[in-house]
């Protein structure tokens, strides 16, 4: 046999053989798992002190309410009616609300429960109104 030969087929034969490759990779896994008990009062509890930081930084200057209440009976037509005059931040308004007299509890009752509809109403209109045509609203 021819020295060079063998070798030469060695050489050709080993080119030709299947190589082991060898691949490393890394995988990570992650575990969802869904929330327990604890962990949602705690994200809870997270969630209402970061709303108690945000309205505490809202700046309330100047916001001041003075309010009498008057009330009238008019005996023509029967009815009883309460007028609050209120001072909001230096401005004076005015709210009124009227039953029919009837002199009882229900009817005092009904008329204070209008009354205090109507200044909601009034102070909301107000409030509301003013700040929403100096805020830029995130919707």
């Amino acid at each position: 046999m021819n020295k060079t030969r063998d070798i030469a087929l060695l050489a050709a034969g080993a080119a030709l053989a299947p190589r082991t490759a060898h691949h490393h990779h890394r995988t990570e896994v992650h575990e969802h798992r869904a929330p327990t008990g604890e962990s949602v009062r705690l994200l809870k509890e997270m969630e209402e002190a970061a709303r108690e930081k945000v309205l505490a930084a809202i700046p309330l200057e100047n916001n001041q309410i003075d309010c009498k209440v008057v009330f009238e009976r008019s005996f023509a037509d029967m009815t009883l009616t309460a007028t609050a005059v209120f001072t909001l931040n230096g401005k004076r308004l005015r709210a009124e609300a009227s039953v029919y007299e009837s002199a009882t509890p229900e009817a005092h009752r009904d008329l204070l429960k209008k009354l205090h509809e109507a200044i909601a109403a009034e102070v909301a209109a107000k409030i509301l109104g003013e700040s929403l045509r100096t805020m830029t609203l995130p919707f």
